[in-house]
C-alpha cells in the first residue's frame, strides 16, 4: 500500500509543505494508535473485533510512506549542499 504514496508524495508535499505533511503523519499515526487500542479493548475475544485492525491497517501505509518522504525532503533541505550525500 505504500508504493502509491510514495509515487505522489512529492506533488502532496509541493501542494501542502513538509510540515503539514509531517504533522498531519504524525496525527494520523496517532489516531490509527487510538483506535487500535480501542477495538484491541472493545473486542476481547471476538473474532470480528480483529476484522476492524484490517480496515485500520491501510492507513499505515499513509503515515509511514508521508512521514518517510517529508522527514527526507526535510533533511534535504535542511542539509548543506556540500552535505547532502552524506550521513
Amino acid at each position: 500500500f505504500e508504493i502509491p504514496v510514495f509515487l505522489y508524495a512529492g506533488d502532496v508535499l509541493r501542494r501542502y509543505g513538509v510540515r503539514r505533511c509531517l504533522v498531519a503523519a504524525q496525527l494520523l499515526f496517532v489516531a490509527r494508535c487510538a483506535a487500535y487500542a480501542y477495538v484491541a479493548a472493545r473486542a476481547g475475544d471476538q473474532t470480528r473485533g480483529y476484522l476492524w485492525f484490517l480496515l485500520l491497517e491501510p492507513s499505515h501505509a499513509v503515515t509511514f510512506a508521508m512521514m518517510w518522504s517529508a522527514a527526507v525532503e526535510y533533511a534535504r533541505t535542511a542539509a548543506p549542499p556540500e552535505l547532502q550525500g552524506t550521513a
